[in-house]
């Protein structure tokens, strides 16, 4: 099929539009998933959309991530071949039934999240499953190990710290910018990765990226980090835990972030970041993340259980999030 670049972006989702007449010959509906087969081999899973008049017989409609991702601009030639689920979907499945996952079927779901393998739908379904079911001890463990072994790790040659708050709370994305400063002031090495907004509409790394740029490479990070012993920039282009920014992309319009996964995307960055010494914030109070006192110590006791199987010396700190932190909040 000849590619017809579009230039519309989903936010991440790869899309493929097919002619309805093509779409009838390879027996796909809308949602079907499909692989795409450029020139060179590469190939990406995708999901299939049907138009009768935008996209000619013959044609393949692209967006942005699927151009982008196959390298291909619009006549070029590319193979469409119907995918079925991957093997990682019935783990899903088996999670939404609320039963246990084993470290191979969550490390099979992570891979399978990083590749682009499970669409966004499918992503979105896990995460429901995991709110709705939790995750035990064992399970969370797991997933820090399989998000952390399919990215990059970053090593230090001393011992680094960090702070880190679960978020939730007007003006909180602001803190760390004061936080990292003192703690590197007192010649600690605190290199610390945020994340961009999940529930608000601005994350550490949107706040600090108003006053300076916060996509760096590994390289550059482990600079530095030796020169000025504190930095704070976004995790996404670092690629630590890279199935973590793609759940958070997920939870964004769903406005869903399990206790689980927040305590997996947390710590998976940190041991990334090659962290032995943490400090975990957790705002408490009405519209919070953690609206009680109880549910913060039962949260609390989560991140200790987690953190020492992980070995991380952990300490939580529950403090008071029922008011907006400071004098302004967003970017």
């Amino acid at each position: 099929m000849k590619v017809k670049r579009i230039d519309i972006s989903l936010g991440g989702s790869k899309v493929v539009i097919l002619n309805s007449k093509d779409a009838d010959k390879l027996g796909l509906k809308p949602y079907d998933r499909v692989k795409v087969v450029n020139e060179a081999g590469k190939s990406i899973t995708a999901l299939v959309s049907i138009t009768k008049t935008f996209i000619n017989e013959g044609e393949i409609g692209v967006v942005k991530e699927v151009g982008e991702s196959l390298g291909v601009k619009d006549e070029d030639e590319v193979k469409v071949i119907p995918s079925a689920h991957p093997s990682s979907w019935q783990f899903i499945r088996k999670k939404l039934k609320g039963e246990k996952l084993s470290r191979n079927e969550i490390y099979y779901i992570v891979r399978d999240v990083v590749s682009g393998e499970l669409s966004e739908l499918e992503i979105a379904t896990f995460l429901l499953a995991e709110y709705f079911h939790g995750m035990s001890i064992d399970e969370i463990v797991y997933m820090i190990e399989a998000m952390v072994e399919t990215g990059v790790r970053i090593e230090f040659e001393e011992t680094a710290y960090d702070i880190h708050s679960i978020g939730g709370v007007p003006g909180n994305s602001k803190v760390a910018l004061i936080e990292v400063p003192v703690v590197a002031a007192t010649g600690l090495l605190i290199p610390k990765t945020s994340s961009r907004a999940i529930t608000s509409p601005a994350g550490t790394a949107d706040t600090m990226e108003v006053l300076a740029n916060v996509s760096f490479k590994a390289d550059e990070i482990r600079e530095m980090a030796l020169k000025t012993r504190g930095l704070l920039c976004w995790g996404g282009t670092l690629g630590l835990a890279p199935a973590d920014d793609i759940f958070i992309r997920v939870e964004h319009p769903i406005q869903v972030d399990p206790p689980s996964q927040m305590i997996a995307s947390i710590l998976a960055k940190k041991v990334a970041m090659s962290v032995k010494y943490l400090v975990v914030d957790i705002p408490t109070g009405k519209g919070t993340k953690a609206p009680t006192r109880e549910y913060s110590e039962k949260l609390a006791r989560l991140f200790l259980d987690v953190s020492e199987k992980l070995g991380i010396t952990l300490r939580c700190a529950v403090t008071y999030g029922g008011q907006p932190i400071g004098y302004s909040a967003g970017p």
